[in-house]
């Protein structure tokens, strides 16, 4: 057997035929004897190969250590049968091209690039750990749209860095991007594997012909039409391939799923795909963000985004790219830690004459200072005089004192002066890196609030209103994915009054943000059961829902989401009516938008009945009924009358019309619900015992006892069948029995059934 047609197991170590594709022994993939050969050896004197991180038609990939510097790296070795491929070592040589010339914090990095003694080409990158959105999608299914949209947004950020140096990717897919791990909590979007990019002929390199007419290279299933025809690619190109790398992030498959080649391009070039939110009832993906991805797929390219630049924006826009997103909160930190400078020193010499003025001036200045209206506002400016000289410029107490002298100028009335001394906190801590950011927020607010005193100030207004929504949106996206929900909503809150002051340039964003702070504080109310929280819950849900009417285009998938937190929180409150009501308006909300069997409004539906329940238990049940109405014709139009959770929902209905009085009412619904139960194979029988105990009560109730009695007496075969978990509705059944055969005049019989029922009741 040669060793070109021999593969090896390199888990156990195991030789296989060339046609095997998984080891016998533990089920690991297998590889040439060629690839797992260089495992332990040191490439170019340098990299000692430690694994095999993935391998494919042209290459092998490997963790290695440099050993001069101890540092780990990915390297990237041709296949030794390809070395004298001219095609393959163009395209191979194209990759190490394509990424020297890339430095973007969302695309691999490359090293080196090189060939070895023996003539072996290979290319390193840089290391990082984690997982490709194919394997996340293919392990965990579907992803959030919001955190799906944090992934396309960095995605966009790595394109259009590429883009802008002239390289077009070609062979965008799920598993070339891949997830690691960023600061704290984030997740962090790395693009790989430019093996097949395109060099643009703008970019001033020169284009490499590396495909003959009518030779396409890419993935069959992200490929765009044109790749498949052959013909001229741009930019647009990876855009396509996003498109169906974001759709089938979304759904959990790609748009099109067919096994046969042409089949594929036929399809991406002919037919139109369902929306992603068609495939998906677990969550509620926006229409803005559906009619981003279908219109990155769009079969002609006029109709498709002609930049990823454009595509970036609207995602931005959807209601899953908010405020709170992991990547605005990244960019926006970014921007704000881009302003800051380095911080002067202050020259010694000149410190000491500041202190030499100061020793003379300040017996006198204190005598002044008691004496004049001003003595406050020169105090202020004496203590910030003497603690420059002994603070370091970025000391807390030097910039609090800074701000207590503008707020004393508010007081005053001396606006300008205030004014003009924020702006010079606000400079100053600029140019701190990086800048304390509470501090830097909350002075852009109090200049916000100073410039609004001064009537003629408007747009100096808005600018500082604007920084400080910046930074408090950064600060309250940070606490969100930390956890800490007070600290959260404190920097929304102020988020919020920032974008009202200056309303209505920026309305829309404002219910988003109090439907977040809602949210965060219902969930807070659940966990911890505190009152306060639940009274600013309430606050915020309901004036999110104000500032929606407010919104020409609301985003109704949040109303509903609002209204259902209202829902919970009456619940908490024990205000079982403003609940219910609350409910029903989210599943108002809801059903123009979603399908009626979506698993978020049917979680709303079980909520409405548990609401249903509870008012039962308190005896409320002219109010509990229409509730029981509504949540049994819900479910009959999701499920159909036979699915298990319509029969439960009939079965509460029924019990309440039974209380309410309604009897013939519950009977025949009790009627309608054992048909439907007695049709499905291997139904349960508990719940058929059950529902025939209401059955009979309600004959019994209208003196049909004959009937009554055959349908208590099959209640009681069943219990009998099924032993000690029905005995306790066997004792009740028997007990309704025995009435019914006083009824009929058959004492004798009524005696024996009741010797039973005490016979069970008096067992352990």
């Amino acid at each position: 057997m040669s060793e070109i047609t021999e593969k090896i197991c390199i888990k156990c170590g195991n030789s296989f035929p060339g046609e095997s594709e998984t080891c016998s022994e533990d089920g690991s993939e297998l590889v040439s004897k060629s690839v797992a050969s260089l495992l332990g050896t040191l490439i170019d004197e340098r990299y000692r190969i430690i694994a095999l991180l993935g391998h494919g038609g042209v290459g092998a990939v490997y963790k290695a250590e440099q050993e001069a510097l101890k540092q780990m790296v990915a390297l990237k070795m041709l296949h030794p049968s390809l070395i004298d491929d001219p095609d393959k070592l163009q395209r191979f040589e194209q990759e190490g091209k394509a990424l020297s010339t890339l430095s973007h914090i969302n695309v691999i990095s490359a090293h080196n690039y090189g060939v070895t003694t023996d003539l072996k080409p290979y290319l390193v990158m840089q290391f990082v750990e984690g997982q490709s959105l194919d394997l996340l999608v293919k392990s965990e299914g579907p992803v959030s749209p919001i955190r799906a949209v944090n992934v396309f947004l960095q995605i966009c950020d790595g394109l259009i860095h590429a883009h802008r140096k002239g390289i077009v990717h070609r062979d965008l897919k799920p598993d070339n991007i891949l997830l690691v791990q960023g600061e704290g909590a984030s997740e962090l979007v790395k693009l790989v594997d430019f093996g097949i990019a395109k060099l643009l002929p703008d970019s001033g390199m020169i284009r490499q012909k590396l495909t003959q007419t009518g030779h396409v290279f890419g993935s069959p299933s992200y490929m765009s039409p044109e790749q498949w025809r052959g013909k001229q690619i741009d930019a647009r190109s990876d855009i396509y391939s996003l498109g169906v790398a974001m759709y089938e992030t979304l759904s959990g498959r790609a748009p099109f799923e067919v096994e046969e080649l042409l089949n594929v391009m036929l399809d991406h070039m002919e037919i139109a795909p369902e929306p992603p939110s068609n495939r998906r009832t677990d969550v509620i993906i926006s229409p803005e963000l559906e009619a981003v991805v279908l219109k990155a797929i769009q079969v002609d390219l006029d109709k498709r985004y002609q930049s990823v630049v454009e595509l970036k924006e609207d995602l931005e826009l959807t209601p899953e790219g908010g405020l709170w997103s992991d990547r605005l909160k990244a960019s926006r930190q970014k921007v704000l830690l881009d302003i800051s400078r380095q911080v002067k020193r202050i020259d010694a010499g000149k410190v000491k004459q500041i202190c030499v003025i100061l020793l003379v001036v300040t017996i006198g200045a204190l005598l002044w200072m008691s004496l004049t209206p001003d003595g406050a506002v020169t105090s202020s400016k004496l203590q910030i005089a003497l603690k420059r000289i002994y603070f370091s410029a970025a000391d807390p107490r030097l910039f609090d004192s800074e701000n207590q002298l503008a707020s004393l100028y508010l007081k005053q009335g001396k606006l300008s002066d205030a004014t003009a001394q924020y702006k010079e906190v606000i400079a100053r801590l600029q140019q701190l890196t990086p800048p304390p950011l509470p501090m830097l927020a909350d002075t852009y607010d109090n200049l916000a609030y100073a410039y609004s005193q001064l009537k003629s100030q408007r747009p100096d207004e808005i600018e500082a209103a604007e920084n400080a929504i910046k930074i408090y949106d950064a600060l309250g996206i940070k606490a969100d994915h930390e956890g800490k929900v007070e600290q959260a909503v404190k920097y929304y809150r102020r988020s919020v009054d920032n974008r009202l002051r200056i309303a209505p340039s920026r309305r829309r964003e404002v219910p988003q943000i109090l439907f977040r702070m809602g949210d965060l504080e219902t969930h807070l109310v659940m966990n911890n059961h505190d009152n306060k929280a639940c009274r600013l819950a309430e606050q915020d849900l309901k004036m999110s829902l104000g500032e929606w009417k407010k919104v020409r285009t609301p985003d109704y998938s949040l109303v509903g989401m609002a209204f259902s937190d209202l829902g919970l929180l009456y619940v908490e409150l024990r205000r079982y009516e403003e609940a219910a009501s609350s409910y029903e308006n989210a599943v108002a909300t809801l059903l123009p938008i979603v399908p009626i069997d979506h698993l978020g409004l049917q979680r709303i539906v079980n909520q409405l009945s548990d609401v249903a329940a509870v008012l039962l238990k308190s005896n409320q049940v002219a109010k509990a009924i229409p509730l029981c109405e509504r949540v049994a014709k819900l479910r009959e139009q999701a499920y159909g009358f036979s699915a298990p959770q319509t029969i439960d929902a009939y079965s509460q209905l029924a019990g309440c019309y039974q209380l309410g009085g309604k009897v013939f009412e519950a009977e025949q619904i009790f009627k309608r619900v054992l048909s439907a139960i007695e049709k499905n194979a291997g139904s349960d029988q508990s719940q058929k015992a059950y529902i025939l105990q209401g059955l009979a009560s309600c004959e019994s109730y209208r003196k049909e006892f004959p009937q009554a009695l055959v349908d208590y007496q099959r209640v009681a075969e069943i219990c009998r069948k099924m032993g000690q978990p029905m005995r306790p509705l066997l004792i009740v059944s028997l007990s309704c029995q025995a009435s019914v055969l006083d009824q009929l005049g058959r004492a004798a019989e009524a005696a024996k059934v009741r010797d039973e029922q005490k016979a069970l009741s008096s067992a352990k």
